[in-house]
C-alpha cells in the first residue's frame, strides 16, 4: 500500500486511531462520493459548495460556471479544502452519548489550477462524467464549442489529503453493557429506482447500457 504523507493539516486530532493514509483507500473514497464539498475563502469571507467531481490521476476535477465566486478564486490559486463522506451505518448505543456512524471520510487541502487547453478540459470533463457513470460519454453527443467555453474547469491536487474511517459497533460505557437498553448498528445502502424517461424523449429511444448498469453498481456499493 502506498502511503500519503500526513501533514499538520490532514492528522486528526480526535480519534487519531480512526485517521488512514493509505493511498488506495483515499482514492476509492474520492472515487465512490457522489457529491463533495469545496471551500475557501474570498476576500476574508468564507464559502462552501456541494459539487460533482471527477478524478485525473492524483488531480480532482472540479466544474462549473465561469460566474461562480468560489470556483473562479479556485481558479486564480486560492487555498480550498476539500470534504468527501460515505456514511455506512447508524451506531446506535446504550446512551446517546455513545451514539454514532459508522464512515468513511477524505479531507483534501491545496490550491485550485484553471485548466485553459480544451483538450485538457474536454478530457476532464469525461472523466468526471466518467465516474459518476461509466459508459455514458460514449453513448451522449460530443460537447459544443459553446458549453466547452462556458464551463470553469478547476483541478486540486490530491497530494495533501488524508482518509478518516470509523467501522464496528457502539463502543458503551462499560457500566452499561448489561442493562436493558438494545445497542447495535442499523446499515445504511444506497439504492436507484427504475429509470424514467424524459417526457419529450422520442419513442424507440431504449434506455443505453450506462444507465442499466448505473443501478447495479450503486448497489454493489461500486
Amino acid at each position: 500500500m502506498t502511503e500519503v504523507p500526513r501533514t499538520p493539516r490532514t492528522k486528526p486530532k480526535t480519534y487519531p486511531s480512526r485517521a488512514n493514509s493509505e493511498l488506495e483507500t483515499i482514492l476509492d473514497i474520492v472515487d465512490r462520493a457522489l457529491v463533495c464539498h469545496v471551500a475557501t475563502a474570498v476576500d476574508g469571507v468564507p464559502r462552501i459548495a456541494p459539487m460533482v467531481h471527477g478524478r485525473v490521476g492524483m488531480e480532482l476535477v472540479l466544474h462549473g460556471s465561469p460566474k461562480s465566486t468560489l470556483l473562479a478564486a479556485l481558479a486564480n490559486g486560492a487555498e480550498a479544502a476539500v470534504a468527501f463522506t460515505l456514511v455506512d451505518a447508524f451506531v446506535l448505543g446504550r446512551s446517546a452519548m455513545h451514539h454514532s456512524l459508522n464512515y468513511r471520510s477524505v479531507v483534501v487541502f491545496g490550491r485550485g489550477r484553471a485548466l485553459d487547453d480544451d483538450e485538457g478540459k474536454a478530457r476532464a470533463l469525461d472523466a468526471l462524467t466518467e465516474r459518476v457513470v461509466p459508459g455514458r460519454t460514449r453513448e451522449l453527443r460530443p460537447m459544443s464549442r459553446a458549453e466547452l467555453d462556458a464551463t470553469l474547469v478547476v483541478v486540486l491536487s490530491l497530494a495533501e489529503s488524508g482518509a478518516k474511517i470509523r467501522t464496528g459497533p457502539p463502543k458503551d460505557a462499560a457500566e452499561d453493557l448489561d442493562g436493558p437498553w438494545w445497542a447495535g448498528n442499523v446499515p445504511l445502502t444506497l439504492g436507484l429506482g427504475a429509470p424514467v424517461p424524459s417526457p419529450d424523449l422520442p419513442a424507440g429511444v431504449a434506455v443505453p447500457p450506462s444507465v442499466r448498469d448505473l443501478a447495479r453498481r450503486v448497489a454493489g456499493g461500486a
